[in-house]
């Protein structure tokens, strides 16, 4: 897997940020969910655990991503396809409004 396009880290630098340029303000609480479920539920305040250390974590952000595939119709078994997926948040594209999709 290869990440392409990296979002300038003035644009892109805390979770909120992705919540923001993709259109999906869920993300934060989601993302602390999931720490506070696997990586501190063995702490004794698990929520607050979660978001007191991802409230300052730095991210960057990508518009894509290359992923290996592997190829079905030959029958070899190290033979891969590459699929690219894409999504370009706030930016245009083609000169249309952009795809907030998210990758």
């Amino acid at each position: 897997m290869r990440l392409q396009g990296k979002y300038s880290s003035s644009t892109i630098y805390r979770l909120t940020h992705v919540g923001q340029e993709f259109d999906i303000p869920e993300v934060v609480n989601n993302v602390i969910e999931f720490f506070a479920n696997n990586e501190y539920q063995a702490s004794r305040n698990p929520q607050c655990d979660a978001k007191y250390c991802l409230t300052d974590t730095e991210v960057q952000g990508f518009t894509g991503v290359a992923i290996p595939i592997p190829d079905q119709d030959v029958t070899e078994q190290n033979i891969y396809k590459v699929q690219h997926i894409h999504s370009i948040g706030k930016k245009s594209w083609r000169g249309k409004e952009g795809q907030r999709d998210l990758i």
